[in-house]
């Protein structure tokens, strides 16, 4: 097993990319595109060959033919042989990032039922249900899509930003829709945690994902945060797959 592992997540909104020794993250950078230099840096500073890439779309951005020259690129959904089963029954929409994230929270919790929410462009929750069976789960807008389509699809509602700390009413229609919105995206998540934990004993509720320090602050039950649980889940299946050859 090589001492160092790369590992390359690019989002709807942002590119990430760490490296980890062991499940110790030694180095970490994200923005808008990816930092092909950065990396090309920590290839030569820690003599990195494999690199597992997970993207939710085909960016035309995406320098491919930069990471193959530097790498042996590794992809979440041709590691073979998981050790958690695939309940998806079109598992070839199911995206890269919702695979990791079942990954990760295998190896974190192998003997619990584990519900892990995905807080960034879209507001995914995914079972990982007794068994180590992947069950699937659901997709809603993020927050900010939220607000993107009030505004877009309205003659009159503005776009507005995110308040965190908006209440049960607004008094303006600017404070009405900061309401809505994040009321209603906090009681999506604890509605859904709540049925959830209804019919699973003992589960695990972790949630990840630009928005997760927000929400968690919010939400009145337990659970953790993993900020960056799809980079783990994709080092752990980088892992895998480089111990399976």
């Amino acid at each position: 097993m090589p001492e160092h592992l790369l590992c390359i997540d690019i989002g709807n909104t942002l590119s990430k990319a760490s490296v980890y020794a062991g499940d110790r993250v030694v180095e970490t950078c994200s923005g808008p595109t990816l930092d092909v230099a950065r990396l090309a840096a920590w290839k030569h500073g820690y003599g990195l060959n494999h690199a597992m890439l997970s993207a939710v779309s085909d960016n035309p951005k995406l320098p491919l033919d930069d990471l193959r020259a530097m790498f042996t690129l590794h992809y979440p959904k041709q590691v073979g042989n998981l050790p958690f089963k695939i309940a998806y029954t079109t598992p070839e929409t199911l995206g890269a990032d919702r695979l990791a994230c079942m990954m990760g929270a295998y190896v974190l919790y192998p003997d619990r039922p584990v519900l892990v929410l995905q807080c960034g462009t879209c507001l995914t929750m995914d079972l990982l249900a007794d068994g180590s069976v992947y069950a699937g789960g659901s997709i809603s807008p993020g927050l900010r899509m939220r607000f993107k389509a009030l505004n877009g699809y309205t003659a009159r509602l503005p776009l507005v930003e995110a308040d965190t700390e908006a209440g049960l009413s607004g008094d303006s229609t600017v404070t009405s829709i900061q309401s809505g919105v994040w009321q209603g995206y906090l009681s999506e998540c604890e509605g859904m945690i709540g049925k959830y934990n209804a019919i699973y004993e003992h589960l695990m509720v972790i949630i990840t994902g630009g928005d997760a320090a927000a929400v968690k602050d919010k939400l009145k039950m337990t659970i953790f945060a993993f900020p960056d649980l799809v980079l783990f889940g994709l080092m752990q299946m980088l892992k895998y797959d480089i111990e399976k050859q």
